[in-house]
């Protein structure tokens, strides 16, 4: 019986030295199996899946509104609700807020928020684009991210919009009770997650009263009653 020649087996040239690799980039490694027989092998490093596209689904938009009538002048309202960077020290979940740009009338244009949840565990950061129109009484601001195409955060949509009317005079009695503001405040937010969705919603009926109400308090402080 002819013997086959171990050469036949084993290339006696050593393997080819493999260049340094970055994640994401396809690269391409000769095997070696026969002087005279070369193989492509192609392979690519993709980035590992993130825990939230594992349970992303299609989630519901959730709208929320809560109204309430202030006993405070408009314009202490628009103070409180265009001081951007003094939200941490009085409204939920904002662990810091930092005002990034002005218009022409000093007022917030854009700012990047942190906000934290313990019991959904989420900590998130994002830049937000605001419009102030004091003599409409409103104030806006949605995310920046979004709008940029940015799919790494956890909210699809995040809108937030007030909305300010004066209320005359009322007296009752002959007693003046003061200025007084109606205050409507809407949010439109979509979670690019089911598992976030689903624990928002056994909470998304009191975060819209409890918004408003740590603004009231905040009034309330700064006019000293």
């Amino acid at each position: 019986m002819r013997t086959i020649p171990t050469s036949l087996y084993h290339s006696s040239r050593p393997p080819p030295r493999l260049a340094t690799i970055c994640p994401l980039v396809p690269f391409c490694v000769q095997v070696h199996r026969h002087p005279c027989l070369r193989i492509n092998q192609c392979r690519a490093f993709l980035k590992p899946p993130s825990l939230d596209s594992l349970f992303a689904t299609s989630t519901p938009l959730r709208q929320l509104t809560h109204t309430r009538v202030l006993p405070y002048p408009c314009s202490s309202v628009f103070d409180a609700l265009v001081s951007v960077d003094k939200y941490p020290s009085f409204l939920p979940f904002v662990l810091s807020a930092i005002v990034t740009q002005r218009d022409q009338n000093k007022l917030p244009a854009r700012a990047s928020l942190k906000v934290g949840y313990d019991a959904m565990g989420i900590e998130e950061t994002w830049d937000s684009i605001v419009s102030a129109k004091e003599e409409q009484g409103i104030i806006e601001a949605r995310s920046a991210e979004v709008e940029g195409g940015n799919e790494d955060g956890i909210f699809e949509v995040l809108k937030t919009k007030w909305q300010l009317h004066d209320i005359e005079d009322i007296r009752r009695q002959g007693v003046g009770l003061g200025a007084q503001t109606a205050v409507k405040l809407d949010v439109e937010v979509k979670f690019r997650s089911s598992m976030y969705d689903k624990i928002f919603a056994g909470v998304e009926e009191k975060v819209a009263g409890m918004m408003v109400g740590a603004f009231e308090k905040r009034i309330k402080e700064l006019a000293g009653t």
